[in-house]
């Protein structure tokens, strides 16, 4: 977007023709403009994905393998990679695009992996939250498949149903690091997890 066409700028349109024509600029047009411009400058990636790996025991608190994270605060195991996606090694990331489902058909992927594989509970997604990271407000060292920018959020299902709605799950948005619920019918990320042995 052009900063100039941009909507607070042309708010002021008017008092910049008033200071070209007096010679005097005004703060305020300046003030709109500059903030305009601020807003629409993209954060860089390193700012946005800089973040401490979380510490647990005086230890990190994430322990990758390979495809997988053990979390030591919680003793569970995480797929790095969301749904769809695959682990490269080599490289260090999630290759391929997330995969969005409806909750039954992330319930039924889940279980397809099997060893316990399953949707985690809304409690155990929430866990996974670090707002000190940025966008996306989870680990990228511990799983490296949130991409940035979100063009729709990034909600990802929990297994915990609304208590009153049946037809409604929680979910949590890595975006924001916030708690929701949609209808079961809404395509959404899927992040399984089982008890580690």
């Amino acid at each position: 977007m052009d900063v100039e066409s941009s909507p607070s700028c042309a708010l002021h349109r008017a008092d910049r023709v008033r200071a070209r024509a007096t010679g005097r600029a005004t703060g305020r047009v300046a003030l709109a403009c500059v903030s305009t411009l601020i807003l629409l400058a993209p954060l860089p990636l390193a700012l946005a994905r800089e973040c401490t790996p979380a510490r647990h025991a005086g230890m990190e608190r994430f322990e990758p393998r390979a495809a997988e994270v053990f979390d030591r605060a919680t003793g569970l195991l995480w797929q790095r990679c969301s749904a769809g996606q695959r682990y490269d090694a080599p490289a260090g990331r999630c290759a391929g695009e997330a995969r969005l489902m409806r909750h039954a058909e992330a319930r039924a992927h889940a279980r397809t992996l099997g060893d316990g594989w399953r949707l985690p509970s809304v409690a155990e997604l929430r866990g996974l939250v670090d707002k000190r990271c940025g966008v996306p407000t989870i680990d990228p060292h511990a799983f490296p498949g949130f991409g940035y920018p979100p063009q729709q959020g990034m909600p990802y299902w929990s297994a915990t149903p609304f208590e009153t709605l049946p037809s409604m799950s929680y979910h949590v948005d890595f975006a924001a690091g916030d708690v929701d619920v949609r209808t079961r019918s809404f395509a959404l990320g899927v992040l399984p997890v089982r008890a580690a042995r």
